[in-house]
């Protein structure tokens, strides 16, 4: 933590020192430039890399030189300058007006601390189950180190994650339900149109059985038909706009206070496709047990005469 301070202005940062080419294997900092280079060019002064929004609260500009306040490992103040040599701009304000970034062996320098000295590294791992198998793993084998993965680290984040499954489960409950209407008042018509057919066919001896058999089936093949269409043209569409995007630049200021992007690349697992194809077949089910009450309550001999 330190205090950086221009001519006009200071404020509170994080201070991060990195090594810029390892970094962009974790963060992506470098793909959100958008002035200047990223530790590209070396300068007498000690480079550094700020966000856009700290850019304006301190009034600095590329190669503006930003003087920093803050303690070194003995819990001495001292003062140090840096150039600013790019400005970046991400998707939440909040960390582009805190968090900076120089070159870890600078921050050794000021800090007086030995060359080789680290005190956190940053591991990506893509797979998420991967992830917390290799943080048991190395919290086995690494005495004295505390590993942490980014639930631990960011424990908000798990929770808005958890109540965006939640919300997606009772969205997909509240579609299943009208789902179920639908089937409904679509059987009960197929039921009243062939009122004389399901008449002869329980007077010719087809008993209740049969009769329930065929209109859950008829109802099941209608819903997967329905269902796989429904699969097919939400798997184009979500192939499509993962590719493009779906941008809501009207609200890019509100979403970034929060940390948001306003860019949003949809995707789903087969696992969900699988899924939701399955709950359509229980639901298909479920919705024909009144269709098929409503054709086991045909009195024949008056079905055959209506």
């Amino acid at each position: 933590e330190g205090m950086a301070q221009t001519a006009t202005n200071s404020y509170q940062v994080t201070i991060f020192g990195i090594n810029p080419q390892a970094e962009r294997r974790v963060t992506g900092i470098h793909t959100t430039m958008i002035e200047g280079e990223y530790f590209g060019l070396d300068s007498k002064i000690k480079p550094i890399v700020i966000g856009n929004k700290l850019a304006e609260q301190l009034k600095a500009g590329l190669k503006s030189k930003i003087i920093f306040n803050l303690a070194d490992a003995n819990g001495n103040i001292t003062y140090e300058n840096f150039k600013v040599v790019g400005l970046f701009k991400t998707s939440n304000s909040p960390f582009d007006k805190s968090t900076v970034f120089v070159r870890v062996d600078d921050l050794r320098e000021i800090f007086k601390l030995p060359r080789n000295s680290f005190h956190e590294v940053a591991i990506r791992v893509h797979d998420e189950a991967e992830t917390f198998a290799l943080a048991s793993e190395l919290n086995s084998q690494l005495n004295g180190i505390k590993v942490q993965t980014w639930k631990d680290l960011n424990p908000a984040l798990e929770l808005y994650r958890s109540s965006m499954s939640l919300f997606n489960i009772i969205l997909i409950a509240i579609i299943l339900v009208a789902l179920i209407f639908g089937i409904i008042n679509t059987m009960l018509m197929v039921i009243m149109e062939r009122t004389k057919e399901i008449g002869m066919l329980r007077a010719l001896g087809l008993n209740n059985k049969k009769v329930a058999v065929m209109i859950v089936l008829e109802t099941v093949f209608l819903s997967m038909v329905g269902g796989i269409t429904g699969n097919i043209l939400g798997y184009i569409t979500i192939s499509i706009t993962n590719k493009t995007g779906l941008h809501f630049t009207s609200f890019t200021e509100g979403f970034e206070q929060y940390g948001l992007s306003s860019s949003i690349y949809p995707t789903l697992s087969t696992s969900f496709y699988i899924l939701l194809t399955v709950l359509v077949v229980i639901t298909a089910v479920i919705a024909s047990v009144f269709p098929v009450g409503r054709a086991l309550k045909m009195d024949p001999a008056l079905s055959l005469r209506d």
